[in-house]
This record gives structure tokens, C-alpha cells and sequence, in this order.
């Protein structure tokens, strides 16, 4: 889950802002496609199960989708400006719980405990 602050707009994977009311019916589409670069490799680590493999591969996600965001200049030129903060977050579905990424320690936070 990628937030991006930009009232009363919203960043889409293909360069325009639209409304939120828009931004919330838009599926990721091209988003999916750019979490693995090229001649990367993606495997279950021979010490994580399925489930710890699973969870690191979506945070990753997160991370990369904050990277692609940065891609598109109006968003790194908003970002730098102050205009816009992008903020990232994982929703724990077996638990239930909600992680904030951190951009200072990298690591994602229980909201409940960031707050």
C-alpha cells in the first residue's frame, strides 16, 4: 500500500492526478510489472517458510512502489518542494495489523504502536 499526500489530488502509475474519489477506483495495473527489475531474482530464502517469504516479497513491494513514484519528476519535483509526502504501508491480513513503513530505520512499524 503506497500513500501519497497531494490534496485534493492523486498520483496514478501513468503520470496523471486525478481527483481521489478517482484515485480509489483505480487498480494497480502497470504497478505489478515493475516490482522485479530485470535479471532479478526472487526465491524463498532456505531459512524463511512460506509465509515469512510471502510477507518480505509484499514489503518489497511497498518499497518499490515508493521508488517508481520518485521515477515520474512532477512527483520527485512535488516531494522536494515540500508539496507532497509519499508515505508506504503493509496490511497484515493474518493478523489483522497495519505497518507504517519508517523511511529513517527502513522498517515497517505497527501503526498502533507508531502512533
Amino acid at each position: 500500500m503506497v500513500h501519497v499526500h497531494s490534496e485534493p489530488q492523486h498520483v496514478h502509475d501513468n503520470g496523471q492526478i486525478h481527483d481521489h474519489a478517482a484515485a480509489r477506483a483505480h487498480s494497480g495495473g502497470k504497478w505489478m510489472q515493475m516490482f522485479i527489475k530485470p535479471g532479478e531474482v526472487v526465491e524463498q530464502r532456505d531459512h524463511e517458510s512460506m509465509a515469512q517469504f510471502v510477507e518480505r516479497i509484499e514489503k518489497a513491494a511497498v518499497f518499490r512502489s515508493l521508488e517508481n513514484l520518485m521515477t515520474f519528476p512532477f512527483v520527485q519535483k512535488a516531494v522536494d518542494s515540500g508539496q507532497m509526502q509519499t508515505h508506504g504501508a503493509y496490511f497484515g491480513v493474518a493478523e489483522g495489523s497495519l505497518f507504517v513503513l519508517d523511511k529513517a530505520s527502513k522498517e515497517f512499524k505497527n501503526a498502533r504502536d507508531a502512533a
